[in-house]
C-alpha cells in the first residue's frame, strides 16, 4: 500500500513539475506573438508613411521589435521561473562546476559532429517534403547591413540569446525534472528547447543540441559549459553566414575544414557522450517506470496546451508560406 501510494504521489509531482515547465513555455510563446504581432504593426505604419516618419528599414524593425523584446521575456520568464521552482541559481550551477578546458573542446568538437549528423537529417526530411511542392517556413537568419543592426543582432544572438536560454532550459528546467530522473529530465527539457523555437527548419538541430547539451550539464553540474557551447554554435553560424555573403570562396573552404571536425566529433558523440547517455537510459529503465514518467511528463494540462498553441501557431506559419 505504501509502495502504491509512493507511485501515486510520484505521478502526481512529475505532472505538475512538467505542468508548470509548460506553462513557462506557453508565457514566453504569448508573450513572443505579441511581440511579433507589434513588429506586423509598425512595419505596415512604416509603409504607409513610406518610411519618412519613422525612418524603419526592415533591419532595424526585426531587431528593435523582434529580437530586443524576446530578450526581456526571456529575464521575465527567467525570474518567474526560478520563483516557482525555488532553485538557487548561483548555488547550484556557478558554484558547483565539475569541468575544465579539456571538456569545453571534447564538447566543441562533439559538437560539430552533431551539427553534422542533424543538417544530414534536415536535408533528407526538407528534400521528400520539398518535393511535394510544401515549402518549409523559415526564420530570417539575414546577416544584418547596418553596423549599429550588426552589433545588437551580434550582442544578442551570439551572447545574450545562448546565455539566457541555457539558464531557462538547462539551469531551470532541467535541474527542476533531474529528481524525476537524468533521462526524463534530459529528454523533457530537450522537447521544450526544440519547440521554443516555433519551426521546423529548427526541429532536428535543437533536439539533438538540447539532449547533448542537458547530458553535459548533468556531467558537470553546471550549465557553464552549455552556455560556453550555446555560444560557439551561433557565433559560427553567424560568421558563416556572414562570410557566405562576403567570400563564397572562403566560406566553402572553412566548410571543408568543419567537415573535418565534424568527422571527429561523430566519432565522440558514438563512441562516448551517447553511448553514455544510453547507460543513463537503460539504468533508469531497468530501476524506474521509465514508460509512465514519460506519459506523465507529455500527458498533463500544461504540456498538452502548449503542444496545442504550438501546433496552431506552426499550422499558421505553415499556410502563410505555403
Amino acid at each position: 500500500m505504501e509502495v502504491i501510494n509512493g507511485l501515486e504521489k510520484n505521478t502526481v509531482s512529475i505532472k505538475k513539475a512538467a505542468s508548470k515547465c509548460s506553462i513557462l513555455m506557453i508565457i514566453v510563446t504569448l508573450l513572443s506573438f505579441l511581440s511579433n504581432i507589434l513588429l506586423i504593426i509598425v512595419r505596415n505604419i512604416s509603409a504607409d508613411f513610406n518610411n519618412l516618419i519613422l525612418g524603419m528599414s526592415d533591419e532595424y524593425s526585426n531587431v528593435m521589435f523582434g529580437m530586443v523584446p524576446v530578450i526581456f521575456i526571456d529575464i521575465v520568464v527567467i525570474v518567474i521561473g526560478l520563483k516557482w521552482t525555488k532553485i538557487s541559481f548561483k548555488k547550484e550551477f556557478i558554484n558547483k562546476g565539475r569541468y575544465d578546458k579539456k571538456t569545453i573542446l571534447i564538447g566543441m568538437i562533439s559538437l560539430a559532429g552533431l551539427l553534422l549528423l542533424s543538417n544530414s537529417i534536415y536535408t533528407i526530411y526538407s528534400t521528400i517534403i520539398n518535393s511535394m511542392g510544401i515549402v518549409i517556413p523559415s526564420p530570417d537568419f539575414t546577416f544584418p547591413t547596418n553596423i549599429n543592426i550588426r552589433i545588437i543582432y551580434i550582442l544578442y544572438v551570439c551572447i545574450l540569446g545562448p546565455i539566457l536560454e541555457e539558464i531557462i532550459f538547462r539551469g531551470i528546467i532541467l535541474n527542476y525534472m533531474k529528481k524525476y530522473g537524468l533521462f526524463v529530465a534530459i529528454i523533457f527539457s530537450a522537447v521544450l528547447f526544440t519547440m521554443f523555437h516555433m519551426n521546423l527548419v529548427q526541429f532536428i538541430t535543437p533536439l539533438l543540441i538540447g539532449i547533448l547539451f542537458g547530458f553535459i550539464c548533468i556531467k558537470t553540474e553546471s550549465i557553464v559549459p552549455s552556455i560556453i557551447l550555446h555560444i560557439v554554435n551561433n557565433s559560427y553560424a553567424t560568421i558563416m553566414s556572414y562570410i557566405y555573403v562576403v567570400n563564397i570562396s572562403l566560406a566553402s573552404k572553412l566548410w571543408i575544414g568543419f567537415l573535418g571536425i565534424a568527422a571527429i566529433g561523430l566519432v565522440i558523440l558514438f563512441t562516448k557522450y551517447f553511448k553514455e547517455i544510453n547507460e543513463i537510459f537503460s539504468y533508469e529503465r531497468k530501476s524506474s517506470n521509465l514508460k509512465r514518467k514519460f506519459i506523465n511528463c507529455f500527458l498533463n494540462g500544461g504540456f498538452l496546451a502548449y503542444m496545442i498553441i504550438y501546433s496552431g501557431l506552426i499550422l499558421i506559419t505553415f499556410l502563410r508560406t505555403n
